[in-house]
């Protein structure tokens, strides 16, 4: 679709293809051959089981439920386990994930960029991937989460949910993410900061007619 400003906005899905998962501000969604879209874009929060928007995997699957930056899960990387994405030549691009180490190794054409802050144990990295960079891939020994892959001229945000009781988390282009709590009805209670601070209380109460 388009936006007020006429640029193009790519959605991803997940969650069974019922939420969107993640939306691509100036990236093409085209569709070029089968299901494959034109600027190739990519992103993985890993909540759902070998499903991820257009990321490729080789290898095993391990995921980490005791900790995370979005979400209730992450990904533990291996030297046996490989991600990859073709990519559009015609475009450079920026890839992000946050690892818990830096033994993250990337193909040929990456350059890193940034690598901060660190939240949860979890540090931002950031790189830059050169125009004519036909595909790229990753495999290390680290635990991974939030997996973008968007042209250098887009920007990206995500979110994450509980599919019964609504999103649990969103991480925005800059890559600030704020979390949402629920409370036992599944009303939102509050929502927080990176740090867990609470920045918005919801209170509820019932009145007798």
């Amino acid at each position: 679709l388009k936006d007020e400003g006429n640029r193009m906005i790519t959605n991803l899905y997940g969650y069974n293809d019922k939420y969107i998962v993640a939306s691509v501000v100036n990236a093409d969604g085209s569709i070029i051959t089968g299901d494959e879209i034109l600027d190739k874009c990519a992103y993985a929060s890993f909540e759902e089981n070998s499903t991820w928007s257009r990321w490729s995997l080789t290898g095993g699957t391990s995921y980490n439920t005791n900790s995370s930056v979005t979400g209730n899960r992450s990904f533990n990387l291996s030297t046996s386990s490989t991600f990859s994405r073709t990519l559009n030549t015609a475009k450079a691009y920026t890839l992000s994930f946050w690892a818990t180490t830096s033994g993250v190794t990337l193909s040929s054409g990456t350059t890193l960029v940034k690598s901060a802050p660190t939240i949860n144990g979890f540090t931002y990295y950031e790189y830059d991937i050169a125009q004519g960079t036909s595909s790229i891939s990753f495999s290390g020994t680290s635990t991974i989460d939030e997996l973008r892959l968007y042209p250098k001229t887009a920007r990206m945000r995500s979110i994450t949910y509980d599919p019964i009781i609504g999103k649990t988390s969103e991480c925005d282009e800059n890559n600030r993410i704020t979390y949402y709590d629920y409370d036992n009805l599944g009303r939102l209670k509050f929502i927080k900061d990176a740090n867990r601070n609470v920045v918005k209380m919801y209170e509820y109460n019932n009145v007798s007619a």
